[in-house]
């Protein structure tokens, strides 16, 4: 029996449900026994009035309007933290040229007006990831000194992506061509690998209640998508500690050959998350072979 196990740093941008630090969180609940601020689902949020926000917040939205309204997109470029996520499904734009090329998909006029003309009173505190939030980080995400790491979708990105993947899906290997978009690609010394979102295109066969279906891939090294992969689970979930907001979750994918964990940590630096990846060839795998970068 053999286990492969795969140690992965990788560079991704994305982002996260933010609450602000200095929300107050109230329980409306009457188990005795359930977590202080929370009601066994979500938590209660108030929001606070924004002249109680430090002012490096107000500072960092100031720096963040004024340098939209240059409407510069050479200027803007310069800040933006990178990568500078897309959404799934597409790769990040990995520099400043890149960015300017995309600029008018991501954020055109109407968009930038938006971002201009939103009170202040809707923007705070990045609470555990710091930084600095429009609308608790769904709309914006800044850095204290007021650069870009995420915003909002335009209608203009949101076609580019599709087109993106209808074009991604003429190029994958046959066998791989039914999903709905790409979670993550990893390129390792000796692997290539993708999880790709699956969710409502094949019936569950597992018991498990998840509301996500995933597939792993995976081709040696020297092949491409368009190659016959190597190895293919299908059917992989998630499992996550409903405890903790911001514990690390986990991709489950098994079958008759093969059982991998893929593992992401939710806190850490936006642009350099790390990754934990176990193959285990066979279930009950005992002897492990390690491969290294």
């Amino acid at each position: 029996m053999k286990k492969l196990v795969l140690i992965l740093g990788f560079v991704f941008s994305l982002s996260f449900p933010v609450f602000a630090e200095n929300a107050v969180l109230s329980q409306e609940t009457e188990d005795s026994n359930a977590e202080p601020g929370y009601n066994n689902e979500e938590p209660i949020i108030h929001k606070p009035n924004y002249t109680e926000w430090p002012d490096y917040v107000l500072s960092a939205v100031k720096k963040f309007k004024e340098t939209l309204k240059t409407d510069n997109p050479q200027l803007i470029a310069q800040n933006v933290v990178y990568p500078f996520s897309l959404g799934w499904g597409v790769p990040s734009v990995q520099n400043e040229q890149e960015f300017i090329e995309k600029y008018d998909i991501i954020l055109p006029e109407y968009l930038r007006q938006y971002f201009i003309d939103t009170p202040m009173k809707h923007w705070g505190s990045g609470g555990n990831l710091g930084g600095v939030c429009l609308n608790y980080c769904p709309d914006a995400h800044l850095t204290d000194e007021g650069k870009i790491i995420w915003i909002k979708d335009s209608e203009e990105l949101n076609k580019y992506r599709e087109e993106y993947i209808a074009k991604e899906k003429q190029t994958i290997h046959p066998s791989l061509k039914n999903y709905n978009y790409n979670l993550y690609t990893m390129e390792t010394k000796d692997w290539l690998i993708r999880i790709d979102d699956m969710e409502g295109l094949y019936e569950i066969s597992t018991q498990i209640d998840i509301p996500n279906i995933y597939r792993f891939a995976a081709w040696k090294k020297g092949k491409t998508i368009s190659d016959e992969p190597d190895i293919v689970i299908d059917q992989g979930h998630t499992e996550k500690d409903p405890e903790f907001r911001y514990s690390p979750e986990y991709y489950m994918f098994n079958n008759s050959e093969y059982h991998a964990i893929f593992t992401n940590d939710p806190i850490g630096p936006m642009d350099h998350i790390p990754y934990y990846i176990e193959i285990y060839k066979n279930f009950c795998s005992e002897t492990p072979i390690m491969i290294k970068e």
